[in-house]
């Protein structure tokens, strides 16, 4: 009797070792599809946060009233913010330098403005429209076009706040 009892309650070696094959197979695939898809999501972060960077500068630009602008040194993959000192007339650092995030660099001639530096007017348009281009490992390219008369960035077609 308990030889009959055993074998009713519980698995075979055969169902569980099918079960973990199973369990393997989906496990791939989803960390195939996850690592796939990592390059897209840092490029896409590192989008963000530059065009935030930009904005930081415009909304210092128009709260100080003041002109602002934003440097970039592409080989070095560094950006930083810069204010025009109206008494000196000489232009300072206002920010710490950053770098992109990681998985991105800029794009060698991606930088369109004069000088590599879009320049926001104390009331915070551009003085000059252009664009800045970043890429990712695998070669997708994203681009932030600023907009004159707003000092805004759009971003893949869309329009930065």
């Amino acid at each position: 009797m308990k030889t009959e009892r055993s074998r009713l309650c519980g698995f075979t070696l055969l169902e569980a070792l099918i079960v973990l094959a199973l369990m393997g197979i989906l496990v791939t695939f989803s960390v195939s599809t996850m690592l796939a898809a990592r390059p897209h999501t840092l490029l896409e972060r590192g989008e963000v946060d530059l065009a935030s960077k930009l904005m930081q500068a415009r909304n210092l630009a128009v709260s100080e009233e003041i002109s602002t602008r934003a440097v970039f040194d592409l080989a070095q993959g560094l950006y930083w913010i810069e204010r025009y000192d109206r008494g000196t007339e000489v232009w300072e650092d206002a920010s710490p330098q950053w770098t992109l995030s990681e998985g991105t660099t800029f794009v060698d001639d991606g930088n369109t403005f004069p000088d590599a530096t879009p320049t926001f007017t104390p009331r915070g348009t551009l003085l000059v429209g252009g664009s800045i281009q970043i890429t990712n490992s695998a070669g997708e390219v994203a681009t932030l076009t600023g907009v004159v008369p707003t000092g805004r960035f759009s971003m893949g077609g869309g329009n930065l706040r």
